[in-house]
């Protein structure tokens, strides 16, 4: 009798046991959604759903703006009117759900309020799920603004001015006789043959500058800092977290000034230039190979000069080293 009791009061219990299982479950579970086991929801996947080509009439403006939130842009010398080629995608169960998510974009053109004229993709959702890659042949002698949030730019062969920005991604603008002004919170820039000044931005990136017949302004947040072959007479480079190299195989009598808070500074200049040279760096050591005159050290700070001392270049870094070398 009493083994017969046992046995009952397991059985009991297993059944109290099941049935709060059951009862946790219903909790948890919507009453609308069915559970079904060995199943699992349909995952998302990127689809391209479309591809387009078309032409605009400028109506006679002479600067054209590139604004597409998200994808990439490619923008490279064309005929008189711009041609746009795109290429969209867009993330689905499959594809027939990501054509039904991107069928709100449209690519339009038309005159802007600043006498220009403007291609810009829309979409109401503006959304990164759904992303328009475009390929643009534009007239070459027109002035070029490109504004990207999310996605990779790359302009080339204009005779122009261009101004590129983008919130996260990499910008390469290549062969712009006119002035080049490069922006980016997140990702590298390398801008190379600009016929007149170039300004170059990043927030979180290296950036990379050469071929410049004007002025240059290279400024990042964190990132090295490479140039080379600038012509004007100013240099401007400063860094918060990043090393900086810069190499200018001409004489230089301009003004140079390169800071970083943190990184090495290296500087290489042709032994024929004509300038006054100051270095300073709060932890690190200073090295020169270069023929400097009239040299002063002070602390960790020296400075000398080349030829007659006519420009000036200013280095220095909280936290690194500095050399200043010949350039080849």
């Amino acid at each position: 009798m009493r083994r017969l009791l046992l046995v009952s009061l397991a059985a009991v219990l297993a059944s109290c046991f099941l049935t709060g299982c059951r009862e946790r479950v219903s909790e948890t579970t919507p009453p609308s959604e069915t559970v079904v086991l060995g199943t699992a929801p349909a995952q998302m996947r990127t689809f391209e759903v479309a591809r387009s080509t078309r032409e605009f009439d400028l109506e006679g403006t002479m600067e054209l703006t590139i604004d597409n939130r998200f994808g990439d842009v490619e923008v490279g010398a064309g005929g008189p009117r711009p041609r746009v080629e795109s290429v969209v995608y867009a993330r689905g169960a499959d594809v027939a759900d990501a054509r039904t998510r991107a069928a709100g974009l449209a690519i339009e053109g038309g005159p802007d309020p600043e006498g220009g004229f403007t291609i810009a993709v829309q979409h109401d959702a503006g959304t990164s799920e759904i992303r328009a890659d475009l390929v643009i042949a534009a007239p070459s002698h027109v002035g070029l603004r490109v504004r990207v949030r999310s996605g990779d730019v790359r302009a080339s062969a204009l005779a122009g001015n261009a101004d590129v920005r983008a919130s996260s991604g990499d910008l390469r603008v290549e062969d712009v006789a006119g002035s080049v002004s490069a922006e980016t919170t997140s990702g590298d820039v390398r801008v190379t043959g600009v016929g007149a000044d170039a300004t170059v931005r990043c927030g979180s990136g290296s950036a990379a500058v050469a071929g410049v017949e004007g002025r240059a302004l290279v400024r990042t947040l964190s990132g090295d800092i490479t140039l080379r072959d600038v012509r004007g007479d100013a240099i401007t480079t400063s860094t918060g977290s990043g090393e900086i190299d810069i190499r200018l195989n001409l004489p230089w009598n301009g003004n140079l000034e390169a800071r970083s808070n943190s990184g090495r500074i290296t500087v290489s200049l042709s032994p024929n230039s004509n300038c006054r040279v100051r270095t300073a760096t709060g932890s690190g050591d200073i090295a020169s190979e270069l023929p400097l005159t009239d040299v002063s050290r002070q602390g960790r700070n020296i400075s000398g000069r080349l030829g007659r001392g006519e420009g000036l270049v200013d280095v220095a870094t909280g936290s690194g080293d500095i050399r200043l070398l010949p350039a080849e």
